[in-house]
């Protein structure tokens, strides 16, 4: 891979994303003057390394790298200090300061529930499918069940027990 055109095929992504454009293919290729040929091969190994995702066909957005997450604890004091341990720093807050922060973080809170409720909803209907699956088997194999009965009651017997008329 050619990593100066890398380089420039990612610029035009980053460039394009920042000024709140789509970085299409077309975009891409308009912007750096290279082919939609070469432009999909640099897009290509890109998703493949996993720097670029696929919105749609043809159009794509940086995957964002993050430095590894660091150990993060919060102990609240007897005097009501809260201390956050965030990596290897440590801050003590007042209370004011620790309320003034949850609501700075409102929003990410929020994030969290919403992520729980659609992973919940997710599984509940993935139960809700395998019983409706299970469900429907078991009418299947009772209609099965009532179309051979049905079938039984219909077929005359082969052994008829007559009457006597002889006394």
């Amino acid at each position: 891979m050619d990593k100066a055109v890398s380089e420039t095929v990612m610029q035009a992504i980053l460039d394009l994303r920042k000024g709140g454009r789509i970085a299409s293919r077309e975009a891409i290729s308009s912007l750096t003057g290279l082919t939609k040929t070469v432009v999909d091969w640099h897009v290509k190994n890109f998703i493949n390394d996993g720097l670029l995702r696929k919105v749609v066909n043809g159009v794509y957005e940086p995957v964002e790298q993050f430095a590894p997450s660091r150990a993060i604890s919060k102990t609240v004091l007897i005097s009501g200090i809260v201390r956050l341990e965030l990596g290897d720093t440590c801050e003590d807050l007042t209370p004011h300061e620790a309320r003034e922060i949850g609501k700075l973080f409102h929003v990410e809170a929020l994030e969290i529930i919403n992520i729980q409720g659609e992973r919940d909803v997710h599984d509940m209907v993935a139960r809700l499918r395998q019983e409706l699956g299970n469900a429907q088997k078991r009418i299947a194999e009772l209609g099965k069940a009532m179309v051979k009965m049905q079938q039984q009651e219909r077929q005359p017997d082969m052994f008829v027990v007559g009457t006597n008329t002889q006394h």
